[in-house]
C-alpha cells in the first residue's frame, strides 16, 4: 500500500503563522450539488493524504478536498500547535464528494489501502497523536459503513496487524493554513521538510537529544516544559546510560535495555555502545540477540523494519514502499527466518537479525542508520513452539516453499530494485536449500551479498591468507580439508577457490581440486549424486580416485590429502582428535587448523591440545572465545571467530572474549560497494576485501599474535577494505559513481568523510521560504 509520506525525505517541515478561519457550511456547500457529502479521515501526513485522494479521485466524483485539523478541545488552532501533540487534533482531510458518482464506502477502501491503520500514533517516522488513523463520520449511516468497511480491510487486507483506527463523529473542523492547501500541486518536489516540533521531535529517534538539547533548540522547537532545565553534554548522557545498562541483571535485560534506547535516542544508542563495543558486541548481536529473537513474539514492543508476508505477495510493492523515496535507501538487510544464528527457524522473529546485521553495519562502516531498512519474509514456520505460541506475531502457518516461496522472493527483489534502485541487497539467514540458490540467481544482475554463504568464506580465508604467508606456503600449491560441508563450509570453500583462481592462471574448476570437503558421509564423492547440494557438486571427487581409502574417515583423508589448512565447521565436538592433528602435523611444518563450530562445546578440537600435539607450530582460529595458550611457557593468541552453530564468522585476537561474528568483512564490504555505487559485487571485489583484511594480520608482525585484527580497530579496518573494494570496482569499470579519488591516500579520506558517527548535529528550525 503507497504511503501517505515517504517520511525519509521529510527532514524539515515550514511552520507559519498565517491566519486561517474555520470551514462553515454556508460556504462549504456553495456551488456543490445538494446531494453531496463530506468524508472526513485522518491517515498521517495530510499533504500526502490530499494528493492520494486527489489524484485517484479527481473528476471521478471528487468534489473539493481541504486539509485541516478535528478531533482536539482546541479552538481555532495553528499548525505549530497540532504539531506538538496537545491540542488533540489529528492532521486530517474533509473531502466533499457527490454520491452519485462516488461512493462513501469506496473513498473508505482507498483510505485503508494508501496508509498502515495498524500503527497507533504513528505513520513512518511521524509520531504522535497528530498522526493517527481515524475516520470521522457524519451521520449514521457513515458510521454503519464505516465499521463495515474496517471489519472488512482486518480480514482481507490487514491479517497480520490489528487496525487501530478510531471511527469518531465529526466535530469541529478547523481549516489548515493556506500554503498547506494543494501543497503537494504547488510543490511538486514532495516532502522535502517535515514536521518535527515539541514531543513529535522527541518521539523521533534519528533527531532527539533528550536532555543534550540546547537551550536555543529547546526555545526553537518549543521543548520547554517537556525536558529537565539543565542541558547536558552526550558524553554525560552516556555515562548514565552506561550506570543504566550495568544495573540490568542478566544478558537479554541489557538487550532489551539497549532496544528501547534504540527507539528513543538513536546518536546516543550508537555512541554507547562504540564506547563500550568489545563489552556490548555481544549483548546487541549473537549470541544474546539469538535469545531475543526466540522471544520475540513475547517482548515485542514496538515495530522496527518492514513486514512482509508470502499470503499477501501481491501487496509487497506497495508495503515496500513505505520507506522512502529512490535516493533514500542504500543497505538493505533481508531474510525469512528459516536458518536464524544457529537457532533454526523463528519465523517473523527474524526481523531482529536484519536489525543487528543494519547495526553492526553503522557502528563497524558508519553507513547512516537511516539509510538502511531491515526486512524480514514471513513465510510461515516449521518450528512447532513457534505454531503453539498463541503470542506469536507471524503467519501461524506451516513454512511454504517451491514456486510460491520464489515468487514472493523475486516480487521482493525485483519491488526492491525498482523503489530503492541505488540500494545494495544483503540476504541473512536463508535455508540451506535456498541461500546459494537465491544469492547464484540474483548475483549476475544487481549488487547483493550473502553473509552466510559469501561472509564466512571471507574472513576465513582472510585467515587463512594470513596464515600462508606466515608459514610460506604459495595459495596455489595450499591443501585444503574442510570438514563439514553445509552453506558455511562450501560458502568457505568457494571463497578459497575463487581466491586461487584469481591468484593464478587456474580455472574455478582446476582450483576447486585443492581443496577437498567431507560431510556426515564422508568426503563427497560423485556418485553420492543426488544427495549432493547444489553448493557441494562443485568439490564432489571422483570415485576411482578413492577405491581403496576409507573416505569416510577424517583421518583417513587427512593422512592421503596431507592438508596444510584443516577446517571445521561439523558442530561436531573433538572431531579433531590428537592422531588426527599429528598425523597432519607430520606433512607440514606449520599446520593451520581452524575448528570453527560454535558454541563452545561443538568445537573440533580445543586450541591448547591443538598446540600440545602439534608442539606450539599450529597457527590456531577458533570459533569461539578462548584465552592464550601456552607452550613451554610461552603464550600464543588465537585468532579467533565467534558465532553460532550455523557458522557465520569473525575473526579476532583472542584476547577479546565477547563474540561478535564477522563484523570486519560484511560491513566494508557493503560500504565499498555502495560508495563506489557499483552495478554488481564481483569475485574480484570480494578477493580485494579479503586480501585488505588479511593485510592487517597482527600476526604478520607478530607470529605469536592472533590472525586476524581487534574488533576495537574496526573503523580504520573498514576505510581499509572499503578502499579496495572500491578500487576494484573501478577497475572493473562497475563502479557508477563519478569523482572517485584516484591515489589511496584521496580514497580513503574520501570514504571517511562518508561515514556516519554518532554525534549531535545542530538543529534548526527551517522557514517556509529557506526550504530547499
Amino acid at each position: 500500500m503507497a504511503s501517505a509520506m515517504p517520511f525519509l525525505n521529510r527532514l524539515l517541515r515550514p511552520f507559519t503563522t498565517s491566519t486561517h478561519m474555520s470551514l462553515n457550511p454556508e460556504s462549504a456547500a456553495q456551488n456543490f450539488p445538494a446531494n453531496a457529502q463530506k468524508c472526513t479521515v485522518a491517515a498521517g501526513c495530510f499533504w500526502g493524504v490530499e494528493h492520494l485522494f486527489r489524484k485517484n479521485f479527481d473528476g471521478k466524483g471528487l468534489l473539493d478536498a481541504r486539509v485541516g485539523y478535528i478531533g482536539g478541545d482546541s479552538k481555532n488552532p495553528s499548525y505549530r500547535a497540532v504539531c506538538s501533540g496537545r491540542t488533540g487534533h489529528a492532521e486530517s482531510l474533509q473531502m466533499t464528494f457527490d454520491p452519485a458518482q462516488l461512493s462513501y464506502s469506496t473513498l473508505l477502501q482507498f483510505f485503508y489501502k494508501m496508509h498502515d491503520p495498524t500503527t497507533k500514533d504513528r505513520q513512518g517516522m511521524d509520531a504522535g497523536t497528530q498522526y493517527r488513523s481515524a475516520i470521522f463520520y457524519h451521520n449514521e449511516e457513515q458510521e454503519k459503513e464505516a465499521k463495515e468497511v474496517t471489519e472488512k480491510a482486518q480480514q482481507q487486507w490487514w491479517k497480520s496487524g490489528k487496525i487501530t483506527t478510531e471511527i469518531l463523529p465529526a466535530a469541529e473542523w478547523w481549516d489548515a493554513e493556506a500554503y498547506h492547501q494543494l501543497y503537494l500541486h504547488n510543490n511538486p518536489g514532495g516532502y522535502e521538510c517535515p514536521a518535527h516540533y515539541g514531543t513529535s521531535l522527541l518521539a523521533t529517534p534519528a533527531f532527539n537529544k533528550g536532555s543534550a538539547f540546547t537551550k536555543e533548540e529547546r526555545k526553537e522547537f518549543g521543548l520547554h516544559g517537556l525536558l529537565p532545565p539543565n542541558v547536558q553534554t552526550l558524553d554525560e548522557q552516556v555515562r548514565r546510560a552506561y550506570d543504566q545498562y550495568c544495573s540490568r541483571q542478566d544478558a537479554l535485560a541489557k538487550n532489551t535495555f539497549m532496544s528501547s534506547m534504540k527507539e528513543q535516542n538513536e546518536v546516543l544508542y550508537y555512541k554507547l555502545i562504540n564506547d563500550h563495543l568489545k563489552e556490548m558486541f555481544g549483548i546487541i548481536y549473537t549470541p544474546t540477540e539469538g535469545d531475543a529473537i526466540q522471544n520475540f513474539s513475547r517482548l515485542f514492543r514496538k515495530p522496527e523494519g518492514c513486514f512482509l508476508n508470502i499470503v499477501d505477495i501481491e501487496q509487497v510493492y506497495d508495503n515496500l514502499s513505505k520507506f522512502g523515496s529512490a535516493e533514500d535507501i542504500d543497505y538493505i538487510v533481508v531474510t525469512d527466518g528459516e536458518e536464524i544464528l544457529g537457532i533454526g527457524d523463528q519465523g517473523v522473529g527474524g526481523i531482529l537479525i536484519s536489525v543487528a546485521k543494519s547495526v553492526i553495519t553503522t557502528l563497524c562502516a558508519g553507513v547512516h542508520p537511516s539509510r538502511t531498512l531491515a526486512v524480514v519474509l514471513d513465510c510461515g514456520t516449521d518450528n512447532e513452539d513457534l505454531l503453539k505460541d498463541e503470542l506469536y506475531l507471524g503467519l501461524r502457518q506451516r513454512r511454504v516453499r517451491g514456486e510460491q516461496y520464489d515468487r514472493f522472493v523475486d516480487a521482493f527483489v525485483q519491488a526492491a530494485r525498482k523503489l530503492y534502485p541505488r540500494a545494495y541487497i544483503h540476504f541473512e539467514d536463508f535455508g540451506l536449500q535456498n541461500a546459494k540458490r537465491l544469492l547464484d540467481l540474483y548475483r549476475p544482475h544487481m549488487a547483493c551479498f550473502n553473509d552466510d554463504v559469501q561472509g564466512t568464506g571471507c574472513v576465513t580465508l582472510a585467515g587463512v591468507m594470513a596464515a600462508l604467508k606466515i608459514s610460506k606456503v604459495k595459495m596455489a600449491d595450499m591443501r585444503m580439508v574442510i570438514f563439514g560441508s553445509g552453506s558455511a563450509g562450501t560458502g568457505i570453500a568457494d571463497q578459497v577457490r575463487d581466491a586461487i583462481a584469481a591468484e593464478t592462471e587456474k580455472s574455478k574448476e582446476e582450483a576447486a581440486k585443492q581443496i577437498w570437503c567431507v560431510d556426515k558421509p564422508g568426503l563427497l564423492l560423485k556418485s553420492q549424486g543426488d544427495h549432493l547440494t547444489r553448493a557441494q557438486v562443485n568439490y564432489a571427487r571422483n570415485d576411482d580416485d578413492w577405491k581403496d581409502i576409507d573416505h569416510s574417515d577424517l583421518f583417513a583423508v587427512v593422512q592421503q590429502v596431507k592438508p596444510h589448512v584443516l577446517i571445521g565447521t561439523s558442530t561436531k565436538p573433538k572431531a579433531f582428535t590428537e592422531e588426527i592433528v599429528k598425523e597432519m602435523a607430520k606433512h607440514v611444518e606449520r599446520p593451520i587448523i581452524f575448528p570453527l563450530s560454535n558454541p563452545t562445546r561443538l568445537h573440533e578440537a580445543d586450541p591448547k591440545d591443538i598446540n600440545e600435539w602439534t608442539k606450539g607450530k599450529a597457527l590456531i582460529a577458533t570459533g569461539s572465545p578462548f584465552p592464550p595458550v601456552e607452550y613451554n611457557g610461552k603464550k600464543y593468541e588465537v585468532g579467533m571467530r565467534s558465532s553460532p552453530s550455523k557458522q557465520r564468522s569473525m575473526w579476532k585476537s583472542s584476547r577479546v572474549l565477547a563474540e561478535c561474528n564477522n563484523s570486519t568483512c560484511f560491513p566494508s564490504i557493503a560500504l565499498g560497494t555502495i560508495l563506489s555505487r557499483s552495478r554488481l559485487l564481483s569475485d574480484k571485489m570480494l578477493v580485494a576485501a579479503v586480501k585488505a583484511l588479511a593485510e592487517m594480520s597482527p600476526a604478520l608482525k607478530d607470529p605469536d599474535k592472533g590472525l586476524l585484527p581487534d574488533v576495537v580497530d574496526v573503523r580504520e579496518i573498514s576505510v581499509k577494505i572499503a578502499k579496495a573494494v572500491i578500487k576494484q570496482a573501478v577497475e572493473e569499470e562497475l563502479a557508477t559513481e563519478k569523482g572517485i579519488p584516484g591515489n589511496d591516500r584521496d580514497l580513503e579520506e574520501w570514504v571517511r568523510e562518508q561515514m556516519w558517527e554518532p554525534r549531535y548535529r545542530p538543529l534548526k528550525l527551517v522557514k517556509r521560504e529557506s526550504v530547499s
